[in-house]
């Protein structure tokens, strides 16, 4: 299975590739967004509980060591089913998810690395999610239809909760980014560097 990983900083377009390439390949594809995934693994009720509290940082979550244990069972479960890809969004957060992911992913698996590099806060602050089928939006660039409701199912939108701490986010991972790169190095992995202002077709023509 080909398992495609899109990491870079808070705002530099990844989900909006994401649900582009899904709606636009003939390859079945199932993402992966670690949010949702954190939230509901109880490895992560007590840290997630403290965050929502205001007991801990963003940050305890964005660069726990578990996130790749929740990833690696969710790939394995995905592996199962008719899906021919997975995407993850916003992954590698850390050198450590890094170096930790190649070590226990199967050999297997085809491995694509994206970096996306180009960033605009804007898009984060704009940001309004679908809670129900995660079809993500933006109130100035990508409008639902009805204002504040989803065009699949009509659910609420809502603001992500990882995004009222875009600005600490995006300082944590900026921390993260060079040690991130250089691990790729150390690892002899390779990995491809995308901006929004390339042409997005031309990248996915290269990956299916």
């Amino acid at each position: 299975m080909k398992i495609i990983c899109i990491f870079g900083a808070t705002g530099t377009g990844k989900t909006t590739f994401i649900q582009s390439l899904i709606s636009t390949s003939k390859t079945i594809i199932e993402p992966i967004y670690i949010g949702p995934l954190v939230k509901v693994a109880p490895s992560f009720k007590e840290i997630f509980e403290n965050y929502m509290k205001g007991k801990c940082t963003v940050d305890k979550i964005d660069e726990n060591p578990k996130i790749v244990n929740l990833i690696i069972d969710k790939i394995n479960s995905i592996n199962s089913t008719d899906k021919e890809a997975v995407i993850i969004d916003g992954f590698p957060r850390t050198p450590e998810h890094l170096e930790s992911f190649n070590e226990l992913i199967d050999s297997k698996h085809d491995l694509t690395f994206l970096h996306f590099n180009e960033q605009d806060l804007s898009k984060i602050k704009n940001r309004i999610v679908c809670p129900s089928c995660k079809i993500v939006y933006n109130k100035k660039t990508m409008k639902p239809k009805t204002e504040g409701q989803c065009d699949t199912c009509q659910t609420k939108l809502v603001c992500k909760e990882e995004d009222k701490d875009v600005h600490t986010r995006d300082k944590n991972f900026k921390k993260q980014e060079d040690l991130i790169l250089e691990t790729f190095g150390k690892l002899n992995l390779k990995f491809s560097s995308f901006s929004s202002n390339q042409d997005s077709i031309e990248l996915k023509k290269t990956l299916f």
